[in-house]
């Protein structure tokens, strides 16, 4: 912040945490900035009501800090009949949306003038403010000062949890100026989008990197090393052409015993014992003993392990669910059992258990695993399916080469993504702490005025 300058004179805001505030600033509770604070409802019915088209329905996890978020996979719709119930609860242009509950709590973003007819659940805080304050005090909301102020309020045992009264007891400090307030939002406005377009071009980064390592492993699991092998046809439209000298097989020729998983019951789940995972755990690709399911007693261990009882360099494959279709292997010697949500594929010694990992990486495999799940309450593939997709199977000697290349471009990639997303998070802490100055009064942005021309 050593580009912008303070205000010249400051003064006892007489809040101990609060501490100076510029002169010519007041503070003052969030209740008398306001003509609305009040949530809303789901429908009666709940999620059977939602329908293609329609009311917008805003939940919680359409409100971020840097804006409503209204992509398919998390916008819903209610109908102008279920509507009718919920006319206490509509959303205006200018409306302030604040997360009261869960994890998401605290935050916040300022309804867009375009919005469309919009109603929002009991998990989101309308907060409509007086004489055009919205602006300044959406900022005010998004501050270092706020979320601290909401950690010390929210209650509830099972869920975090933030009441009206509450929130209407914030503390914020405000310029007495209106055209100060508008001057500050403007100014967060303008330097906020060239923040948000620095971590957009990451994010635009990091999944071309994610991107380019895929198409890495694609072309080496089926293409090889060797640019100048001779090639055939594999006889597997999604496979192409291979090298001439490669076996095609199925994935129930290269393992030595036949595709299995974990047990198709719930076990009691103790505070200590033996580690249980399941695809949370693998869901990163790699087996993260502090995602397990749970602990399982040595007993069930023992039960379990007489269908299966995990090996070193067994691959893991997600059969069920969001993440069907990830895998990982396991590479340690710890006790631990899986649940049955995961697939094991045991390589006998003829085919390298690394290889095979990143054959089941490749684009090629993915396509086929879309192709061949099925859909009940959730997306599935059968162990039988899995054992009858097919897979290039190099001489072991080339397939282990294979494997070590693409670990030396795996970590190559893993410190190109590293170096992406920690500067994402270090510009999404400059944005945090650029808005909890600018509406603190820690810098003074009365002379400021946008660049007419910026590259």
């Amino acid at each position: 912040m050593s580009k912008y300058k303070a205000y010249p004179a400051y003064k006892d805001s007489g809040v101990e945490w609060l501490g100076e505030i510029p002169e010519g600033w007041d503070f003052t509770n969030i209740g008398f900035l306001t003509q609305k604070i009040g949530s809303g409802k789901t429908p009666r019915g709940g999620s059977e009501t939602y329908v293609d088209a329609g009311v917008l329905f805003l939940r919680s996890q359409n409100v971020y800090d840097d804006g409503l978020k209204l992509d398919s996979n998390n916008t819903v719709y209610i109908s102008n009949q279920t509507d009718e119930e919920m006319s206490n609860s509509r959303v205006k242009s200018g409306d302030i949306l604040l997360n009261i509950t869960g994890a998401s709590i605290g935050r916040t973003c300022l309804v867009p003038e375009n919005i469309p007819k919009s109603n929002v659940n009991q998990h989101v805080c309308i907060i409509r403010t007086h004489e055009k304050l919205n602006n300044f005090l959406s900022w005010y909301l998004k501050s270092n000062n706020v979320k601290a102020q909401i950690d010390i309020s929210q209650n509830g045992a099972a869920r975090e949890g933030l009441n009206f009264e509450q929130l209407s007891k914030i503390i914020v400090s405000i310029p007495q100026n209106r055209d100060e307030q508008t001057q500050i939002a403007s100014f967060l406005d303008h330097e906020t989008a060239r923040i948000d377009t620095l971590i957009a071009k990451q994010e635009t980064l990091i999944a071309l990197l994610k991107e380019k390592r895929q198409a890495v492993i694609s072309h080496a699991v089926t293409k090889g090393l060797n640019p100048n092998v001779e090639m055939k046809d594999s006889g597997v439209e999604w496979l192409g052409e291979v090298p001439a000298h490669w076996e095609i097989c199925r994935i129930k020729n290269i393992v030595s015993t036949p595709v299995t998983d974990g047990p198709h019951e719930t076990p009691e789940f103790l505070d200590e014992g033996v580690p249980f995972v399941s695809a949370e755990a693998v869901s990163t690709g790699e087996i993260n003993f502090n995602k397990i399911r749970g602990f399982i007693s040595l007993e069930d261990h023992k039960k379990y392990s007489k269908k299966y009882r995990p090996q070193k360099y067994d691959v893991y494959m997600v059969k069920s669910g969001a993440t069907t279709g990830i895998t990982a292997i396991v590479e340690t010697d710890k006790q631990f059992n899986i649940w049955s949500p995961l697939a094991v594929i045991r390589c006998k010694n003829d085919s390298n258990p690394y290889f095979v990992l990143s054959f089941l990486r490749s684009y090629q495999f993915q396509e086929a695993v879309e192709l061949n799940w099925s859909f009940g309450t959730q997306q599935n593939i059968g162990m039988g399916v899995i054992e009858n997709i097919h897979i290039t199977r190099p001489p072991v000697e080339e397939a282990k080469n294979i494997a070590l290349q693409l670990n030396r471009d795996k970590k190559l990639f893993d410190v190109l993504l590293k170096k992406a997303e920690e500067s994402i998070s270090l510009i999404k802490e400059r944005r945090t702490a650029l808005i909890s100055a600018a509406v603190t009064g820690k810098i003074d942005l009365r002379d400021w005025q946008a660049p007419d021309n910026e590259s």
